[in-house]
């Protein structure tokens, strides 16, 4: 009898966050499209989730080793998502590592986050305080606004012809596979540059200085977190990635 518990990691008495933590963390290290993934363990995975996500056929597989007749497969919801135990799990935050979702649909690229410390007095703490920071990091090409391109001019890609994506199809042993994916050649854009951009090389973003003002509020504790949206890192053909701020406050 296969112990669902020892396959997910888990105990008997994981909750269903726990269950979905640990079914995330094995789906990513053993999905087939990874170098290291192992198919037949990957499909082992999603039995054992589709069994104790269920509190139904959690209960008759605590009782009876086993639970009834096709709780195990992914079978044909594969590429449409994955419901189990009354929610639907987004699948789509595993998929997207590996560049789609099986049937179609992508996510929007994102450039990396950034973390800094930043030290303040417990005056400052209680009162808030602005401050300004200076960050040497990957921000957009303002020569030529992020396209890349030399004068903004552009040119549709030949490669996806303007769609921004490319669809693929991989057969596997849970049957064929269509990912789509985005278009490496333009990343996403659907538009290449007519000529490289002098001042970016063609890349869209330029590692350079920026100085950013932080607002601290008022009340602040020692070890809080600040989040940014957009101030980490810039990346061509998505949005930037977000800076996060942990806050030291010296003793008074």
């Amino acid at each position: 009898m296969k112990n669902y518990y020892d396959i997910l990691g888990v105990t008997k008495d994981a909750n269903q966050e726990e269950l979905k933590k640990a079914f995330r963390k094995k789906a990513q290290e053993y999905h087939p499209d990874k170098p290291s993934g192992d198919e037949a363990k990957f499909k082992e995975i999603n039995e054992a989730y589709s069994v104790l996500s269920d509190s139904q056929k959690r209960q008759q597989y605590d009782t009876y080793g086993s639970a009834e007749p096709g709780a195990g497969g992914f079978g044909q919801d594969f590429g449409q998502g994955f419901n189990a135990g009354g929610f639907e799990f987004d699948l789509n935050d595993i998929f997207s590592q590996f560049g789609g979702f099986p049937g179609g649909g992508t996510r929007e690229r994102r450039g990396s986050d950034i973390g800094i410390d930043m030290t303040i007095s417990f005056k400052d703490s209680v009162f808030g305080i602005t401050q300004e920071v200076e960050l040497v990091k990957n921000n957009m090409c303002n020569a030529c606004d992020g396209t890349g391109a030399e004068g903004k001019k552009t040119k549709t890609c030949t490669t996806c012809s303007g769609a921004g994506r490319v669809t693929m199809t991989q057969q596997t042993m849970l049957g064929a596979m269509r990912t789509q994916t985005i278009c490496s050649t333009c990343r996403g854009s659907g538009q290449v540059p007519i000529e490289n951009c002098k001042t970016c090389a063609g890349h869209g973003i330029v590692k350079s200085k920026e100085k950013i003002t932080v607002k601290i509020p008022a009340g602040i504790e020692n070890g809080q977190r600040l989040r940014l949206t957009g101030r980490g890192e810039a990346i061509k053909g998505g949005r930037s990635g977000d800076l996060f701020i942990t806050v030291h406050v010296t003793e008074d």
